[in-house]
């Protein structure tokens, strides 16, 4: 399953930055793209936050989790600005 979402976002990654598809859908994909990552984002952070029975050491563990996401998103934003 991993592979698949994988597959989907390097083509979508990739159809942002090429010159045959019009600049309306390419903006599309990039919004897409970044819902994606978003939502993610802001569920990890939720899930550390609101949950109380957690341990500190899940909570940290999904804090390295959200940050590593959020260090991607902003490498593939920079990526789909080019």
């Amino acid at each position: 399953m991993d592979f698949l979402y994988e597959l989907i976002f390097l083509g979508l990654i990739d159809a942002t930055q090429t010159n045959k598809i019009p600049k309306s859908i390419r903006v599309l994909i990039a919004i897409a793209v970044s819902l994606v990552f978003v939502v993610a984002l802001v569920s990890l952070v939720l899930l550390i936050t609101v949950i109380p029975d957690q341990s500190i050491g899940k909570r940290v563990i999904y804090a390295i989790i959200a940050s590593i996401i959020a260090l991607y998103y902003l490498h593939l934003f920079n990526v789909m600005r080019k």
